[in-house]
């Protein structure tokens, strides 16, 4: 529970600090919007694990379950309408941007998906979000 906790509070953090840079080294047009509401998605399921805490038993495993899954739905989506678009873009570009913080925000972001394929690795179900990395 811990782990996943600490998962959603870096892919908060991580949309926050690399994406906007990326998007604007890139000179794309930034839907803050967008991006603010995955991350209030991302902070109430903080939220609800960090309440996770104080349970015990079958309930808490169940729920937390239940977190990874909208956890991997929030990601999915941002990974849809905000990252795979932005990578898009990119690669339509003839001079290409400065890359530093896409650069960062690329590898944080497979870390990240590493570790959630981790959590995601259930014992009757195995929920896939390599889909999500970047190349």
């Amino acid at each position: 529970l811990q782990k996943l906790i600490t998962l959603s509070v870096k892919f908060d953090h991580h949309l926050g600090m690399y994406l906007m840079p990326a998007y604007i080294d890139c000179g794309l047009k930034y839907d803050h919007r967008l991006v603010e509401s995955y991350t209030t998605q991302i902070g109430s399921i903080q939220s609800f694990l960090r309440l996770l805490e104080k349970v015990d038993g079958v309930t808490r495993e169940l729920v937390t379950k239940e977190c990874v899954v909208k956890l991997r739905n929030v990601l999915q989506q941002v990974h849809k309408n905000v990252v795979r678009p932005l990578y898009r873009e990119v690669g339509l570009m003839k001079k290409k941007p400065k890359m530093e913080n896409l650069d960062i925000f690329q590898e944080n972001w497979n870390e990240r998906m590493a570790e959630l394929q981790k959590v995601c690795d259930f014992e009757y179900q195995i929920l896939d979000v390599k889909g999500f990395m970047i190349n």
